[in-house]
């Protein structure tokens, strides 16, 4: 039976838990009543029907980089990958001792080429349907990849994203009322499942950079990894776009 090694699942662990971060630092940028439920749906269903295709990708994208690497054909790949790994978390040791070192490039195109490939395009397929509100809400929970705590914090940290975005999609509320909408989302972030929620205060960037899987999924999976952090930064841009189009008209529509 095809084991998956334990450098995908730390490299797994850490892509996770920078997410976390990530959704925690956003929180503390956003400064309470929580908007109605659907105010996405029902002024934005486009943006809404594109977040509910987001989720579903990104739970599917994890399970498919752990198909590949669990899949016999892909043993040789995986073995070369570590080594490399390995060749440049030393590399990187030696130059922090003054040894000397230096940079290391794998290839993009990354170990195992036609697989990815073919799991970029089922996965870019999945972002063109749509999904429904439930589906979307347990697909973290269905990843058969992910660990229960780390789809935990993914899908708290989701809803907690979901709520921010009825808020400011609510066109019958202030920008006062956001706000202290926002406060209360927050509230209810930390303390709804506290084990899971992640901390307002800013840790270390070195917790997510610079430990020794840090390059892990960009540098197995550079299509995969690529089309996860798009979907990111564009869930971000529709949030921000919402946002300041409320503190200035003209940025609106």
């Amino acid at each position: 039976m095809p084991t998956i090694n334990t450098s995908f699942l730390k490299a797994l662990f850490f892509k996770a838990l920078g997410q976390g971060i990530a959704l925690a630092l956003g929180a503390t940028l956003s400064v309470g009543a929580f908007a109605q439920d659907g105010a996405l749906a029902r002024e934005y269903p486009e943006l809404a029907r594109l977040n509910n295709a987001f989720d579903v990708t990104q739970a599917a994208l994890y399970d498919a980089m752990a198909e590949i690497n669990a899949s016999p054909e892909t043993m040789q790949a995986r073995m070369e990958t570590q080594m490399e790994l390995d060749m440049m978390k030393n590399m990187d040791s030696m130059a922090h001792m003054g040894h000397g070192g230096g940079e290391m490039d794998m290839s993009m195109d990354g170990p195992y080429g036609e697989l990815e490939i073919q799991s970029r395009v089922r996965l870019t397929g999945l972002l063109r349907r749509d999904h429904s509100d439930e589906t979307a809400e347990n697909a973290y929970s269905e990843a058969k990849s992910l660990p229960t705590h780390a789809w935990r914090v993914l899908a708290w940290g989701r809803k907690f994203e979901r709520d921010l975005l009825n808020i400011y999609a609510d066109s019958s509320t202030s920008f006062s009322e956001k706000r202290a909408a926002v406060a209360d989302a927050i509230e209810a972030y930390q303390t709804g499942d506290a084990r899971h929620a992640v901390s307002t205060v800013a840790k270390s960037v070195e917790l997510y950079l610079d430990h020794d899987y840090a390059t892990g999924a960009k540098s197995a999976f550079p299509r995969l990894s690529s089309l996860m952090w798009t979907n990111q930064w564009l869930q971000l841009a529709a949030l921000e776009a919402m946002v300041v189009g409320q503190l200035d008209p003209q940025f609106a529509g």
